[in-house]
């Protein structure tokens, strides 16, 4: 799934970055996080926004089912295809941070990003990724299964 909405992204020419659980089970594990309900997925919002309504449209081509919320720079598309979902939300430029509508991160974090091969695909992850992981959990090196998510993130990421 990660690859048919990487070939929608670019095909829309979107440059966008993995996040999150999806990030840190990359950078950790070398692979997705058995437990982790969805893949994520950001993107600059002054990229997204004027072609928000064509990724919809894209999506629902390729078969997936749409949820998606218009809030401005902080909209969402929640996408769904054989009961899994990519989770695309936007973060918009303040000052030296990049927001989405429940967390902030220095924009170098994207600026400076890396690129994580996987099954031949290159695909763009915040970096430094020590940093970025330790700004958002608590302990990213340690897997911590929890269905509360204050066992996991930082105070400082926000939750």
């Amino acid at each position: 799934m990660l690859f048919e909405v990487d070939n929608v992204l670019k095909s829309l020419g979107l440059k966008y970055w993995l996040t999150m659980g999806t990030a840190l089970g990359l950078v950790r594990d070398s692979q997705f996080i058995p437990w982790d309900d969805d893949i994520d997925i950001d993107i600059y919002s002054e990229v997204l926004i004027p072609r928000f309504d064509v990724l919809i449209h894209k999506l629902a081509e390729a078969g997936y089912v749409c949820r998606y919320v218009h809030r401005g720079n902080t909209s969402k598309v929640s996408a769904y295809k054989n009961n899994f979902k990519i989770s695309i939300g936007m973060l918009y430029l303040d000052g030296e941070l990049r927001r989405s509508k429940l967390a902030k991160f220095p924009k170098r974090f994207f600026e400076n990003s890396i690129e994580y091969a996987l099954d031949g695909r290159l695909f763009n992850i915040p970096a430094p990724t020590d940093e970025y992981l330790s700004l958002i959990y608590k302990d990213w090196k340690t897997p911590i299964r929890s269905d509360n998510e204050r066992d996991c993130y930082t105070d400082e990421y926000g939750y």
